[in-house]
């Protein structure tokens, strides 16, 4: 079907610009968009109980995060390092050791990680940094329960 300069005019007149009026522009460097606008936010779960996990990065994920699993702690503490997240969820009994108990160390190497303990049981709360973002979560984990609080830590975290 090759050009048709009339197909052409005709197709440019239909729109409110004339075709003397367009110009080719040399592409201009684009300054890029904040990080915040175009990246999801990253979550990293750190749980043995394998089904929770999956409900919670389901959930998590149909809510727009990027969502990271570890089953057990050496890997949670690993996958913190590796991926630098944005929300930690963190269950105290593990298979190879307790996490909350790492708390003040996580947080002091990552002071604006939001941090969400979770737990069967009610142990001992560890030493929490003031200004810190942290909430605890019973377990069995209230979906309606967790979107309330993470809507409330997100605009704390913002202000």
């Amino acid at each position: 079907m090759g050009f048709n300069k009339k197909r052409i005019s005709r197709a440019l007149s239909l729109y409110p610009f004339s075709a003397k009026t367009l110009r080719v522009v040399s592409p201009q460097p684009v300054s890029p968009l904040p990080i915040d606008c175009c990246t999801k936010m990253k979550v990293l779960i750190v749980d043995d109980e394998r089904d929770l996990c999956l409900l919670l990065k389901n959930y998590l994920t149909r809510k727009g995060y990027e969502t990271i699993i570890a089953y057990t702690l050496a890997k949670g503490l690993d996958e913190l390092q590796r991926s630098s997240p944005d929300i930690l969820f963190l269950d105290n009994n593990l298979a190879d050791g307790l996490g909350w108990p790492m708390l003040p160390a996580i947080l002091h190497r990552y002071p604006h990680l939001q941090v969400y303990l979770i737990s069967a049981y009610n142990p001992p709360v560890p030493p929490i940094p003031e200004g810190a973002a942290v909430t605890l979560i019973e377990k069995p984990i209230s979906f309606g329960d967790l979107s309330r609080r993470m809507k409330k830590m997100e605009l704390a975290h913002h202000d």
